[in-house]
């Protein structure tokens, strides 16, 4: 997975929230439509729904590594801490 800034930063400027545009560069890697993924990443702006938390510049990322690196089984303990692992490293 390659860092895209130039297109994110875009992205941005096209008015897209912080996590839109990070998730907006990499939908078509992983095999989601560009709308899609814009729909899902709505809520983090703002700083997580305008709340001023978390910027979407940080969970866009996360929900990116998630869908390289996440679990879909819920019994996967080996899967769960080597994504969380992953976002520890990349925080």
């Amino acid at each position: 997975m390659s860092v895209k800034p130039e297109r994110t930063i875009s992205g941005f400027k096209k008015g897209l929230n912080c996590s839109q545009a990070v998730m907006s560069v990499y939908s078509e890697q992983f095999g989601l439509s560009r709308r899609t993924v814009l729909k899902i990443a709505r809520g983090f702006g703002g700083g997580t729904g305008r709340t001023a938390q978390t910027c979407g510049a940080i969970a866009g990322p996360f929900m990116a590594l998630g869908l390289k690196f996440g679990n879909a089984d819920a019994n996967d303990k080996e899967a769960k801490e080597g994504m969380c692992g992953i976002v520890r490293e990349n925080a």
